[in-house]
């Protein structure tokens, strides 16, 4: 992330790029790392348009966080706890499929403006991924190119 800048608000441990610094160095000109341009050229969240990596990340979160309301949980990063019961239900019932899928979202949301610019071919598969294991069905959109395709850790017996 380079030394952080004179006033700490970007780089260091802030987990905000800074942009002036080493970045410059591959992405020359580049003045805001959510508008780099999607370098595949893939529409990842499905929507139909290829859009900046930033936006397509985004568009998978929203897509998780719809997937899980709809089986009745809500997520809300800035409570605790950050995922709870719809009403009138008063319970979640945590299946595997949903647990796993519900800690990457949370773990990929809370890695803050990283997620854009620290690996996110893989950011991109674990929420493909994780949607694809709440609703059963492979989300619409395509899969990062040139990624090894995960590994179910759960299915593995020793």
């Amino acid at each position: 992330m380079s030394e952080a800048n004179a006033d700490n608000t970007e780089g260091g441990h802030t987990w905000r790029p800074r942009i002036d610094g080493p970045c410059q160095e591959c992405h020359p000109g580049m003045t805001d790392y959510k508008i780099y341009p999607n370098v595949h050229g893939q529409d990842y969240d499905g929507d139909g348009t290829v859009e900046t990596t930033a936006q397509e990340i985004d568009g998978l979160i929203a897509q998780i966080t719809a997937a899980l309301a709809a089986i009745g949980i809500q997520y809300d990063p800035s409570t605790n706890p950050y995922f709870f019961p719809i009403p009138p239900a008063t319970s979640i019932n945590w299946t595997v499929n949903v647990h796993t899928a519900s800690y990457n979202l949370n773990e990929v949301f809370k890695s803050a403006n990283a997620l854009y610019v620290h690996n996110p071919m893989y950011v991109i598969q674990v929420l493909r991924d994780s949607l694809q294991s709440i609703t059963g069905t492979v989300p619409p959109g395509v899969r990062p190119p040139g990624e090894r395709p995960a590994t179910d850790y759960r299915t593995i017996t020793p």
